[in-house]
């Protein structure tokens, strides 16, 4: 018996401390958390997305590409992304990029990121999608998607689009998502095997959605059954019986094999070390604009892409730091403005005396 998913981390972290307990193998399709890769409690955890600290590296990479050097790491009030949030943070820090903070709170989202918008220019939306496009809700019902800003998603994989019943709304999604950048793993669309893999999905009517972004989502879990089925074929063809999902997992840990997604690289930690991809939501369409370059680090844009498009249909890089820049140099004129006024008046007194 194994475990196949959840993607949620929290639920992944009870599921995954719980199996290890009971000896079961348990291949996650979508949990990021950097706390997933202690094998101490985590003993029979295994995962096909990357970690936390692998994106971070991946969106700092976005950030110097586009010379962004202040950030709002918005994030999700689960614990996960709070920590994970931390570790960015730092990460940021470390390399001279402002990272400020806005955690979501929707009682009071529409004033804070007002307040926010005022202060930054540059979001990344680090919680689960249904939080995301609540947030992307109120940043179009502020007036933000005019192409002064930019929105970068982690794993968002255009939600509202593939599951319509998340989104409760008559704003159209284009007006909304737009312009929007989300970061998932890479898929290796142009490769022959997630091609087939993706023709399949249409021939024998494995779902009714057989869009790119659902094939991410639907080709790592298969990716994930094909790891237990290796694993288990292994150990059997050694003559173990495999009684304990220690025994099976343990043939995966430090292999690479090849699935649907690509290279299936699984670090002794559990975690798959992993290529990102950066799209960009244009109208109705998902499109590849980035990705990590061969060899896992670094980032570059792929070869044929043309401007992308921001929010507002604007093909103009956002400025990192445009309010801030306004309000030191507003700040300056104001302090003149009252010198010379204030110059005067002295002048004036003493002229009359």
């Amino acid at each position: 018996m194994h475990l196949r998913g959840p993607s949620c981390d929290d639920v992944c972290e009870s599921v995954g401390l719980l199996a290890s307990r009971w000896h079961l193998p348990v291949i996650s399709f979508g949990c990021w958390s950097d706390i997933l890769s202690n094998r101490d409690e985590f003993a029979t955890l295994l995962r096909t997305t990357g970690s936390f600290g692998e994106i971070g590296t991946f969106v700092r990479n976005i950030m110097k590409f586009f010379s962004w050097k202040r950030v709002t790491l918005v994030t999700g009030p689960q614990a996960a992304w709070l920590s994970a949030v931390v570790n960015i943070s730092i990460d940021f820090r470390n390399v001279g990029i402002v990272a400020r903070r806005l955690t979501l709170d929707n009682d009071k989202l529409n004033e804070t990121l007002f307040v926010e918008a005022q202060q930054c220019r540059i979001f990344v939306l680090c919680a689960y999608g249904q939080d995301i496009i609540h947030f992307m809700l109120t940043a179009y019902e502020l007036g933000l998607m005019n192409g002064d800003y930019a929105f970068v998603a982690i794993d968002y994989a255009n939600m509202a689009k593939i599951f319509p019943e998340t989104y409760n709304s008559i704003v159209p999604l284009e007006d909304v998502f737009g312009g929007m950048l989300d970061i998932t793993v890479d898929v290796r669309p142009e490769e022959p095997e997630f091609a087939e893999f993706m023709k399949d999905m249409d021939t024998f009517k494995a779902t009714n959605n057989t869009s790119y972004e659902f094939g991410i989502r639907v080709a790592l879990v298969v990716d994930a059954i094909y790891l237990y089925i290796l694993a288990l074929n292994n150990c059997i063809r050694d003559g173990g019986l495999c009684p304990l999902g220690r025994d099976i997992v343990n043939y995966l840990y430090g292999s690479t094999e090849t699935g649907v997604t690509g290279s299936l690289a699984v670090d002794y930690d559990g975690s798959r070390h992993t290529s990102y991809m950066l799209h960009s939501i244009h109208g109705d369409r998902y499109v590849p604009v980035a990705r990590t370059k061969d060899g896992g680090v670094g980032f570059q844009i792929i070869e044929g892409t043309t401007d992308i498009v921001w929010p507002g249909g604007s093909t103009k890089i956002p400025l990192g730091e445009p309010s801030f820049t306004l309000t030191v140099i507003g700040s300056v004129l104001a302090l003149l403005i009252v010198a010379v006024l204030l110059g005067f008046l002295i002048y004036w007194v003493w002229s009359q005396t």
